[in-house]
């Protein structure tokens, strides 16, 4: 098993998942007002608040 830092992947990831959470919640809540950003890094900070520092993960979801 790797190990890999899930908070460090939500923001070197932020904008590939921000347009990700923003698709999501257009189809889930349509025509509704929010701030992606806003709701972005709530999630963020909840992912740092879940997760280890370092994560367990299978091997064949990393590669060097």
């Amino acid at each position: 098993m790797a190990y890999v830092q899930a908070g460090e992947i939500i923001y070197h990831l932020d904008r590939e998942f921000k347009k990700a959470l923003h698709r999501t919640l257009e189809k889930h809540f349509p025509g509704q007002q929010y701030e992606v950003s806003l709701i972005y890094k709530d999630l963020q900070r909840d992912v740092d608040r879940a997760c280890s520092q370092w994560e367990h993960v299978p091997d064949d979801c990393v590669r060097d």
